[in-house]
């Protein structure tokens, strides 16, 4: 996939197509394609920052890993960490066990 994010070959020209009747399909196909070049752009830029300045990519990485840890954890909905503390009391273990 990054060789074709950052293969310039088959970029989209769309001023080759000027003046050509646009169907929905068409102008569809256009937007994602300009989209997708913006995409492309940027992640060039990224990468090309990435490779220049090392230091700051890896404190850029760590703090991303630091921050999807504590985003999870207090994203967790409550009914979910409730229930697995239930599930692993002593209390609930005897409760099941005398229902079978």
């Amino acid at each position: 996939m990054a060789m074709y994010l950052l293969s310039a070959d088959d970029e989209y020209h769309g001023e080759e197509h000027i003046g050509e009747k646009m169907g929905f399909f068409r102008r569809y196909q256009q937007g994602f394609e300009r989209g997708f070049e913006k995409f492309r752009d940027g992640y060039r830029r990224a990468l090309g920052i990435a490779l220049h300045s090392p230091k700051l990519f890896a404190a850029s990485f760590l703090a991303f890993c630091v921050f999807v840890r504590f985003a999870r954890r207090r994203s967790r909905p409550r009914f979910l960490s409730e229930g697995r503390r239930r599930a692993d009391s002593p209390a609930h273990a005897r409760s099941h066990r005398s229902a079978h």
